[in-house]
């Protein structure tokens, strides 16, 4: 690791981001004071990728940077992560982003703009930092944690979230399930209303009434086929 990075070098403050998946997804940054470490984090949910989850954790860190340099009495301020996606999707202006990347990148420029220096670093998984291990930790405890708020993110993290509130309560009956595509096709129209009853067809205004096509019938409903209609008693 850059001699830099180390926690006591006196010219730059190195926070180190990281993230890590339980109950939620958790993130955790870390950086050394003149007292020991500090740490921040966040719970975000299920369901965020790992671009949307670094960046708000590097907007969050961003939010406090200020003070942090002040307390450090450093003028300069490095941001380490191992997500590589999440830098390189701050760094791209030529294309749409969510708003967690939108913030960080606004958050980082008002850093530089209030007189301080700032760079972004991605620093593989396989550098051995107490920095990561502490901010590890802090993305552990956090991801224990039930989220507070649903957070920005993007279209990927919605349909997931989406997917996740509304799951099935119960899975599909296994004779339907292991019978025969057009089976099982015929036996859900059934069930959902979608068969080709008078009924449906007067609903989708293929035809004009409702009435039986075999018997005198007023309502060819699904219910009347399966239990009344003498047409297919004996099926």
């Amino acid at each position: 690791m850059p001699m830099r990075m180390l926690p006591d070098y006196p010219l730059q403050t190195t926070l180190f981001v990281e993230l890590a998946k339980d109950v939620s997804v958790g993130v955790g940054a870390a950086w050394k004071e003149r007292d020991g470490w500090k740490t921040r984090t966040a719970s975000l949910g299920k369901c965020p990728t790992e671009t949307d989850a670094t960046a708000f954790a590097i907007g969050m860190v961003l939010k406090d940077l200020p003070p942090i340099l002040s307390r450090t009495n450093c003028r300069s301020a490095e941001i380490v992560t191992k997500s590589r996606s999440t830098l390189t999707a701050i760094h791209d202006q030529s294309r749409w982003e969510v708003r967690t990347i939108t913030d960080a990148r606004r958050l980082a420029k008002r850093a530089e703009e209030a007189g301080g220096t700032l760079a972004l670093t991605w620093l593989s998984s396989g550098v051995g930092s107490n920095g990561y291990k502490v901010a590890s930790v802090a993305a552990q405890r956090a991801a224990r944690q039930s989220p507070k708020a649903l957070r920005p993110a993007s279209l990927s993290y919605v349909k997931q979230a989406v997917k996740e509130r509304w799951k099935p309560m119960a899975r599909l009956n296994k004779h339907v399930k292991d019978a025969r595509k057009s089976f099982a096709a015929r036996y859900l129209q059934l069930k959902l209303g979608h068969a080709i009853t008078a009924i449906y067809l007067m609903r989708i205004e293929k035809a004009e009434d409702a009435h039986y096509w075999w018997c005198s019938g007023s309502r060819q409903t699904v219910a009347d086929l399966l239990l009344e209609c003498r047409k297919w008693h004996r099926e």
